[in-house]
């Protein structure tokens, strides 16, 4: 895996992203979402506030066991379970303090301090030969994510070889964002979420089966929505690609027969939202050697697609949080007593809004913002 070098910013460009990251937290904190929805996200805008590589997020259960792993680059499933198998809780104690002494810490730490050997030691051991340096991760920061006397997670911000070390302000940083990533991380299940189709190419993965539903070429971003989609926990078996593949090039044979047939596509709902899978043929040859083409689409929840159109808009912030509850159906009363704002000035920030977006409602508002 190759990854260009973190360089810099200038200072004041460098405050101003953080404080949009912070800004952009704040209010994915407030989503009708539940934690999974918005764990993507969250970790996107990190990287404006601590620039890293790579935001990974190990979800923990009450008993403190790593349950699942949130990496925001595409690796496979595979590397998931070859780390659950070959060194969750057994080599990677040969070199690493073990994660009931790493969340022990409210902290944000370097990840050097959580070894129980040397540097060079650490890195001749086979727990970074075949397992660290495959997902290039040199430098590392870890954050246990608390809420109240519960850990929901470690968050470990990555950084590659020629990167450099994670300083003290940045430690700093990250602890601020803390409560705003206890408060995504810790919502239970929100109830129905409108999903729309992903803007961004990293929801997309491109496959290539067979007319048996046989896996010939997946994308890297594929192979990981797919696992995404199908892979509860760290270490269960995924539910078999070649089932749901299968039946989609079932559904594709039967409707190019002009048999009666359900559409070739599939929904999957899975831990981390709403998959889509579609098929459709290569070529014109629609026997034994046909090859299809599979898109996997991992949808958007509405609401993130509406904070991330506001956070464009670069407003005042509290007309962004203002806009942001307006599109979501929120009343200026509500608004007021969560804002700590008298009614007037909730309606003036209102009226600015839409007169930047052109509009006169909150109809017209939401258009503008999950549609344009």
């Amino acid at each position: 895996m190759t990854t260009s070098a973190i360089t810099p910013s200038r200072r004041g460009d460098s405050r101003r992203a953080q404080r949009r990251s912070l800004l952009r937290l704040r209010q994915m904190s407030c989503l009708p979402l539940p934690a999974e929805a918005l764990l993507p996200e969250a970790l996107s805008c990190l990287h404006e506030l601590v620039p890293s590589h790579a935001n990974v997020f190990f979800w923990q259960d009450a008993r403190g066991e790593v349950v699942r792993i949130f990496d925001e680059r595409p690796i496979s499933p595979e590397l998931g379970r070859l780390y659950a198998e070959n060194f969750y809780k057994s080599r990677e104690l040969e070199v690493f303090v073990g994660w009931a002494a790493a969340r022990s810490s409210r902290q944000a730490v370097d990840f050097d301090r959580l070894l129980t050997v040397s540097r060079s030691q650490y890195e001749q051991s086979a727990f970074h030969q075949e397992w660290m340096r495959r997902i290039d991760f040199h430098h590392g920061l870890h954050l246990p994510v608390w809420q109240g006397e519960r850990c929901l997670g470690i968050l470990q911000l990555h950084r590659a070889p020629r990167d450099p070390r994670f300083n003290d302000r940045e430690r700093e940083l990250l602890q601020l964002a803390t409560p705003y990533l206890a408060h995504c991380l810790g919502r239970p299940d929100a109830g129905p979420v409108e999903w729309l189709p992903p803007e961004d190419d990293s929801r997309r993965g491109n496959l290539i089966i067979d007319a048996e539903g046989r896996l010939l070429f997946a994308s890297g971003n594929a192979r990981r929505l797919l696992g995404l989609a199908t892979t509860p926990t760290l270490r269960a078996k995924p539910a078999p690609p070649r089932d749901l593949l299968g039946e989609l090039a079932r559904r594709l044979r039967l409707c190019s027969q002009g048999a009666p047939s359900p559409p070739p596509g599939l929904s999957l709902d899975g831990a981390y939202g709403r998959f889509e899978l579609r098929a459709e043929q290569l070529d014109a040859d629609v026997g034994e050697s046909a090859a299809i083409s599979v898109r996997i689409d991992w949808l958007e929840p509405l609401p993130l697609r509406l904070s991330r159109r506001i956070q464009a808009l670069e407003l005042p912030s509290r007309q962004a949080e203002v806009g942001l509850a307006l599109a979501l159906g929120e009343s200026l009363p509500d608004m007021a007593r969560r804002l700590n704002l008298s009614e007037n000035t909730v309606n003036s920030h209102a009226k600015a809004v839409y007169q930047r977006l052109e509009v006169n409602s909150r109809t017209g508002l939401l258009r503008r913002l999950a549609f344009a």
